[in-house]
């Protein structure tokens, strides 16, 4: 057996051991209702059409925030071996305003090139099923805006688009495909957003379009390197970080839904959670917001914001969060955002981890934790910890749950992998 082979092999007995050390840990103290996974394989098993299309690619095995990391690391290099002359140094850090220093992942761009600020952003390809069309968006681009800063953070934006089996390395123009979204730009920045034609299912025909909206006509980008995800220095890089691979990586290599982008997997979890309120409560009546939104919820804009479905005309909203391992602290955590209260009735907690989800209804108040302008622009956020150095998943995951249920959160339902 090769290397990886083993790796592989070993990481599957590694997640087995854990399972049903979990089961044996915990299955005498669940509370609410107990479901298979299997009795909503019709929701767990739809991967939709971006999963799909990235199927064998190396690199989709990697979460999205490691991803990210090693496609930063990688156009560095690659802008490095094509001005081989050109002074490429670390960005220094600066000062927060609260005026501690930053560490270097928060400095607010990500390389100097010639005394250049260079900012690295990537995005890959995926479905939009609201425009019927294939995309890529490139988030978190700090441009100019009005009250917040009078000049972008960086003078060189790089963009590498992430299409299966592939990476185009592109220096953006600063002007195509750049978009806002009112206040939260404030917050969050600008995004490019680029999109093949309408009703084309093609995602090849689908990278070609995007490609010659960005490098010909209005657009006045460069494509200055495009690279195959499975050879050479990307696969090189891509090995190595599999083969480093931390706690968190190993516990959800098998898991429903992990190589899904985070936004999709909050949507197969919403609807397996609706079902779950369907189970618990078989005689009432359910809808969507759209069905009975009233004309001053439309005015607001609240009700089609922050409510994922209706019971007895009860607003219910659900947040899921994936249980993370922080390398530093060596401590799990589970983070749940965009929370805006007085915009439902009840607010339902999924927590994502190897072993299962595990369904709350949160009390309203605890470990609500706000942060002033980012609060009143996309809502507050909720946090939840183990403790530091514990690293078995079953032992922070029953710490987790029993800080919830001590809260006076109810545990709804548990459903097992």
């Amino acid at each position: 057996m090769n290397a990886i082979g083993g790796h592989a092999t070993g990481c599957r007995m590694w997640h087995a051991g854990l399972h049903q050390a979990y089961l044996s840990f915990r299955l005498a103290r669940c509370r609410g209702l107990v479901l298979p996974a299997s009795r909503f394989s019709h929701i767990l098993e739809n991967l939709g059409s971006t999963s799909s299309i990235y199927d064998g690619d190396p690199l989709a095995k990697i979460s999205g925030q490691r991803r990210g990391t090693l496609l930063q690391r990688l156009a560095r290099n690659v802008c490095a071996e094509l001005s081989p002359n050109s002074v490429i140094q670390d960005p220094l850090p600066g000062i927060c305003v609260n005026g501690t220093r930053r560490s270097q992942h928060q400095a607010e761009f990500d390389w100097m090139c010639d005394g250049q600020r260079v900012e690295c952003k990537s995005a890959r390809l995926c479905w939009s099923s609201h425009e019927q069309a294939w995309q890529v968006q490139f988030t978190r681009i700090k441009m100019p805006c009005q009250g917040i800063r009078e000049f972008a953070l960086f003078d060189d934006l790089i963009l590498v688009l992430y299409s299966p089996f592939k990476l185009h390395i592109i220096r953006h123009d600063l002007s195509v495909g750049m978009s806002s979204r009112g206040l939260e730009t404030s917050v969050s920045g600008h995004s490019v957003v680029i999109r093949g034609k309408k009703n084309v299912e093609c995602w090849q025909e689908a990278v070609a379009t995007i490609l010659k909206k960005m490098c010909t006509g209005r657009g006045r980008c460069e494509q200055i390197a495009t690279l195959r995800t499975d050879d050479g220095p990307v696969a090189r890089l891509t090995s190595a970080l599999l083969k480093s691979s931390i706690f968190q990586d190993r516990a959800y290599l098998h898991v429903p839904l992990a190589h899904m982008c985070s936004a999709l997997r909050g949507i197969r979890l919403q609807s397996l959670a609706c079902e779950v309120d369907k189970l618990l409560n078989p005689g009432s009546t359910f809808a969507v917001p759209a069905q009975i939104s009233t004309h001053a919820e439309q005015r607001s804009g609240c009700y089609q914001a922050s409510c994922d479905w209706v019971r007895d005309q009860k607003r219910i909203e659900f947040k899921h969060g994936k249980l993370l391992w922080h390398q530093q602290r060596r401590q799990w955590y589970c983070v749940f955002t965009g929370i805006k209260f007085g915009c439902f009735d009840e607010l339902w907690l999924g927590i994502y981890c190897p072993t299962g989800i595990y369904i709350f209804k949160h009390n309203g108040s605890f470990c609500v934790q706000a942060d002033g302008l980012k609060t009143r622009v996309v809502g507050k956020q909720l946090k939840l910890r183990a403790a530091v150095r514990e690293s078995e998943v079953p032992e922070a995951l029953d710490r987790i749950c029993s800080k919830l249920e001590q809260a006076g959160c109810q545990r709804l339902a548990t459903v097992l992998w």
